[in-house]
């Protein structure tokens, strides 16, 4: 699994976790249990690397294109 938020793999990674929210607390344990049992590993993908940024961030026209690229679509002309 690739993620761009190093927050979010430290707490996943980190022996304590103190979030109050239940929701939060079930996913970490799952995502947990599943890296400690080598189902999933959790790798960093830096925003250049990761062409599923175009579908949550605002992108620059190059960027667009760029990752349009990696992800083998065309133009409609």
């Amino acid at each position: 699994m690739h993620c761009d938020s190093q927050v979010a793999i430290a707490k996943v990674t980190s022996k304590t976790f103190n979030e109050k929210r239940r929701h939060l607390r079930a996913r970490h344990k799952s995502i947990k249990n599943l890296i400690s049992q080598d189902v999933i590993s959790l790798d960093f993908a830096m925003s250049e690397n990761n062409i599923a940024d175009p579908l949550t961030k605002g992108l620059t026209r190059q960027q667009v294109l760029e990752s349009s690229r990696k992800m083998r679509l065309e133009p409609i002309i």
